[in-house]
């Protein structure tokens, strides 16, 4: 397997790549979506929540399928492994409810039985972690509702987005972070259009850092976790994900709030999104937030590969 460095810069690859898997898929008529899958695989639902405006969007993690969902909505179900015991138990609520099914996946257990129940498949390249394996997963299914008229033709989004990642200079942006970041446990914020990034950070330091983080959104914080700040249980440090297009109060509820928290002597970072379109922004903050997350296992000498917790549990559910 190749280094997990390697792996997060084949990132902008995986979007031109992936975008290419997701053409020639037939689908059954639908109304709105939701997209079942966990970990790195259930991130896309998310993404595509952020990115979506012209039909209902539900992102899943669950054994079970919303109540809501019917024979009139799309089911993506994307297991990277095409062995995730919750995604496999929700592809088949999906087919109890007679629901169109889409599965995403590097084959397993859900590529056999899409090949069984004659359901389309995009299948992916295999062997990464699925964390590493975004771009294939997302922008597969991008390419899939573009050319449902979901959405509009994305593509020269996509080419913006493959330029910046490309040109910009992100990984010095993310090796200065990670030396800021070290020794502390990071508290993630954004507005509501860029959680589904500081919830991405939050999973990336986890898995790759091996650290506690969290990640939370204005102006929810503002009405709770703020009061957090009273006590210094743990050596916090806060990183705020701006985005120019941002509610006008969300961005003077960011100015006031890092005002007082620093002024309580809590270090805080602006991170500022790059791009023209949302799609460029998600694209550039999650690059960076992989980026870091890698250089910070650097930092704590760990492996960003390997997750023995993670794999322990599922040797144990398995008995």
């Amino acid at each position: 397997m190749p280094n997990m460095l390697d792996l997060i810069r084949s990132f902008p690859r995986q979007i031109e790549e992936g975008y290419a898997l997701g053409t020639g898929i037939e689908l059954k008529p639908f109304t709105n979506i939701v997209v079942t899958g966990m970990g790195g695989s259930g991130l896309p639902g998310y993404l595509l929540k952020s990115y979506v405006s012209s039909r209902i969007v539900l992102a899943n993690r669950d054994y079970e399928l919303p109540k809501i969902v019917d024979k009139n909505w799309l089911v993506v179900v994307i297991s990277y492994s095409g062995n995730t015991e919750e995604t496999l138990a929700a592809f088949e609520d999906a087919r109890r409810k007679k629901a169109s099914v889409l599965a995403i996946t590097s084959g397993g257990r859900l590529h056999d039985l899409c090949k069984k129940y004659n359901f389309p498949f995009i299948l992916i390249p295999g062997g990464l972690p699925p964390r590493a394996a975004v771009g294939y997963l997302f922008f597969s299914l991008l390419r899939v509702l573009a050319e449902q008229k979901v959405i509009s033709n994305p593509q020269k989004e996509i080419k913006s987005a493959v330029s910046l990642l490309k040109k910009s200079k992100i990984e010095e942006e993310a090796q200065r972070l990670a030396k800021k970041l070290k020794g502390k446990v990071p508290l993630v914020y954004s507005s509501e259009r860029l959680s589904v990034i500081a919830y991405r950070w939050k999973t990336q330091f986890n898995e790759n850092s091996k650290i506690h983080a969290f990640s939370h959104t204005f102006s929810e914080m503002n009405h709770n976790e703020l009061e957090g700040f009273e006590s210094k249980l743990g050596n916090f440090i806060t990183v705020f994900l701006e985005d120019d297009k941002d509610n006008k109060r969300i961005i003077k509820r960011m100015k006031i709030i890092k005002s007082l928290l620093e002024k309580k002597g809590y270090e805080c970072i602006e991170i500022k999104s790059k791009g023209k379109s949302l799609l460029e922004k998600l694209c550039y903050t999650m690059y960076l937030g992989d980026l870091a997350g890698y250089y910070l296992a650097e930092e704590y000498g760990v492996d960003p590969v390997e997750v023995d917790l993670i794999e322990n549990l599922k040797k144990e559910l398995a008995k």
